[in-house]
């Protein structure tokens, strides 16, 4: 068990299997979590494999404006005291590159995974503001699902999304929040191994167990003894292929 001590945490974007195993061993740590998503089937599943660890279920009702889903999500929160961690799953969203999106789709995509999750942050801080030692991550799934192609959308969101905790990050100065991302696979792999430095990133991906090495890592960025946001921190670099 890598975790020291119990932390409570929502995750959002628990609406596949991917986000479904990222909960599944963020509760094998002994993590209350408080689960949010649009499946509901999914959040369901996890709470019946970790029912004394899952402390609520807030999927989306189709019928609920954004508002009002945030205003569930805190009054959620409430129910449950303190809050440790916000860890928010960005969803892969439709197959195919930017360019074969339509106006729609490419809208869509923007909205899940950029200004959805700014908003819902910036409605859960408050609550964050009142544990020691609270935790924003950001995970793009997308950049450790096998054979995910990421697209100009998802480097866009990854740079503003990255800008975004520093700005936090810098806003929180002096209180106990601090926000990263993880968005890429290097971030998986030990600071200091040497045997890594020349390995070329496919490479360091194709080994990878994603769901089990992806949620250690949150884990590793939940424990509250670890180095500042700005040695771990990275800009997602930008790729023209």
């Amino acid at each position: 068990m890598l975790g020291d001590s119990s932390r409570k945490a929502i995750v959002f974007g628990v609406d596949d299997l991917f986000g479904e195993e990222i909960a599944c061993g963020l509760a094998a740590e002994n993590n209350d979590i408080i689960l949010c998503g649009d499946r509901n089937e999914r959040q369901s599943s996890v709470q019946s494999r970790f029912p004394e660890r899952i402390k609520g279920l807030c999927a989306r009702d189709s019928s609920l404006d954004k508002s009002e889903y945030q205003k569930r999500v805190q009054v959620m929160i409430e129910s449950h005291g303190s809050l440790d961690a916000l860890i928010y799953l960005l969803g892969t969203g439709p197959d195919g590159q930017d360019t074969d999106k339509g106006t729609e789709d490419r809208e869509s995509v923007f909205q899940s995974n950029l200004v959805d999750p700014i908003n819902m942050v910036r409605a859960v801080l408050p609550y964050l503001n009142k544990s020691t030692g609270s935790k924003i991550i950001f995970v793009d799934t997308a950049a450790f699902t096998p054979g995910a192609v990421l697209t100009p959308m998802n480097y866009c969101s990854q740079m503003v999304l990255t800008e975004f905790c520093h700005a936090v990050t810098e806003e929180m100065a002096g209180k106990p929040v601090e926000a990263r991302t993880l968005f890429s696979p290097d971030q998986l792999m030990p600071m200091d191994t040497s045997s890594t430095k020349d390995a070329s990133p496919t490479a360091r991906q194709a080994g990878m167990a994603c769901y089990t090495e992806l949620a250690e890592k949150i884990q590793e960025v939940l424990n509250p003894a670890r180095q500042p946001v700005a040695v771990l921190q990275e800009t997602p670099v930008l790729s023209a292929t």
